[in-house]
């Protein structure tokens, strides 16, 4: 049974239904199913989208990429845009 979609809690993020993430050796892919596109990703924003299979919060992406608060947000946001 499938249940309804809820947004993620303010100030947390995590990937939206229907984005799986493909990986070989010529690097990793998000694939979403509807609308069907596909995206080309780099080491931390990989790293981020694995991170958020689950709801994260900024806090605690923060602390496992190691990167600056800003940057993971504008990185987040920027995703978002990309859906």
């Amino acid at each position: 049974m499938s249940t309804a979609y809820s947004a993620p809690d303010p100030g947390c993020y995590r990937l939206v239904r229907g984005v799986r993430i493909l990986q070989n050796e010529n690097g990793a892919l998000a694939i979403c199913d509807y609308p069907l596109r596909g995206v080309r990703f780099q080491t931390t924003a990989l790293r981020l989208l694995t991170l958020c299979t689950e709801q994260r919060t900024v806090a605690y992406l923060t602390q496992e990429l190691r990167l600056p608060e800003k940057r993971v947000e504008a990185l987040c946001e920027q995703l978002c845009r990309r859906g």
